[in-house]
């Protein structure tokens, strides 16, 4: 995995709360990939592999959010990567079963659909066929599970200290502010990654949250409109449905292999196929065909 800082892990977890996302002259502990929180308020708890164990079958258990490698997530070909991830093996979220009350397991990644997975816009986690999600009602410290998909709280997913790389080779680029700017309207680049508070991003409630985002006041990820073409930009978070996305396999669409941003319902995907801006390129929305400029990874 990248290692990277996220400058989001620094401050509040919590939607009530939001992340004080500012250059701020703190210090901020060193994560190397996202995070899976159960939304809601202190004590926070993660999705976590079960005392770092990378062997087959290790529980993944819900644990106090800490930011350490067992707690580090990233969303790559619509498979969750764990610890263990690295010289070319990679390790999986998985589900030991196909009913409700199988259990989540850290295992080898196959590319088996007991691996895939989709973050819809209502915040569950739900495997790619089925009406199965995530879901943390055994309590902390005990491992997680999927059950039938509702609106409990025990299903309801977080994930925070996010950056959204395009799947290619280096030199990589991810989501990032035009200018590092906050104001409405402000574009949303492809631009090097580097790890800034520009391109930090928090997930939730199908909402993509970002750089100025402070106490009340939030910022989302926004499509200037519901049509191909479309820049997307950034705005203060409205719930419009043009601030809902979600994120799935390319299976979703009938694509072998990558990851798409989907505009909520609609057939619309985050392209990396805009005018250049600076050294940058503009995020536009295009039809989801798979694209290569289409393809991301969440880490």
């Amino acid at each position: 995995m990248n290692s990277k800082t996220t400058t989001m892990n620094c401050f509040l977890r919590a939607l009530g709360t939001l992340p004080l996302l500012a250059l701020l002259a703190v210090s901020c502990t060193t994560a190397r990939a996202a995070e899976l929180q159960v939304a809601g308020s202190a004590p926070y708890a993660c999705a976590a592999v079960q005392g770092g164990n990378t062997a087959n079958g290790t529980p993944v258990i819900l644990y106090s959010c800490g930011d350490g490698p067992p707690q580090q997530w990233n969303y790559k070909n619509g498979r969750l990567t764990g610890i263990g991830t690295a010289n070319g093996i990679s390790t999986c979220l998985e589900v030991n079963g196909t009913a409700s009350g199988a259990p989540v397991v850290i295992s080898t990644c196959s590319g088996s659909l007991s691996q895939q997975w989709r973050f819809q816009v209502n915040n569950v986690i739900s495997m790619l066929e089925g009406n199965l999600c995530l879901d943390s009602s055994p309590g902390l410290f005990n491992q997680l599970v999927v059950n039938a998909c509702t609106p409990a709280a025990t299903q309801n997913w977080n994930l925070h200290g996010m950056e959204i790389q395009l799947n290619s080779s280096a030199p990589y680029v991810c989501f990032s502010l035009d200018g590092s700017l906050t104001t409405n309207g402000t574009k949303v680049l492809s631009y090097s990654c580097d790890d800034g508070p520009a391109q930090q991003w928090f997930f939730s409630a199908g909402q993509i949250v970002g750089l100025g985002t402070n106490g009340t006041k939030s910022k989302c990820l926004t499509a200037a409109s519901n049509a191909a073409g479309s820049l997307v930009e950034l705005s203060a978070c409205t719930g419009a449905a043009t601030q809902q996305w979600l994120m799935a396999p390319g299976s979703r669409i009938g694509v072998s292999a990558g990851a798409f941003i989907q505009l909520g319902d609609s057939d619309l995907c985050v392209d990396n196929s805009g005018p250049p801006v600076g050294l940058g390129i503009e995020l536009v929305l295009n039809t989801c065909t798979g694209a290569a400029s289409q393809n991301w990874i969440v880490r």
